[in-house]
């Protein structure tokens, strides 16, 4: 977790206390089955809430003991601004 106030995705230890983040699917697109999104449902009420969704889904997959599974082997999401690079933007889209 970032503790830093001035971020975007600061998260205090009284909203998080752990030090690292169970695995989770950076963003808000989610391919997922059905059954996988009632699960992640049902579990969310029981869970802690954090204002990070993508963080929040990965800790309701945590009690799930449901793994996520990378699909891109490129970085595909940048917090700061890229420079442009032709090569780099084909894999991105």
């Amino acid at each position: 977790p970032i503790r830093k106030t001035e971020s975007k995705w600061y998260v205090s230890r009284e909203e998080y206390p752990g030090n690292t983040y169970p695995p989770f699917c950076s963003g808000t697109g989610y391919v997922l089955s059905t059954d996988v999104a009632t699960q992640i449902y049902n579990v969310a009420e029981s869970t802690s809430f954090i204002k990070l969704e993508d963080v929040f889904i990965g800790l309701c997959l945590d009690k799930l003991k449901i793994q996520p599974e990378e699909l891109h082997s490129e970085q595909t999401f940048f917090p700061e601004r890229i420079r442009f690079s032709v090569s780099r933007f084909k894999k991105i889209v």
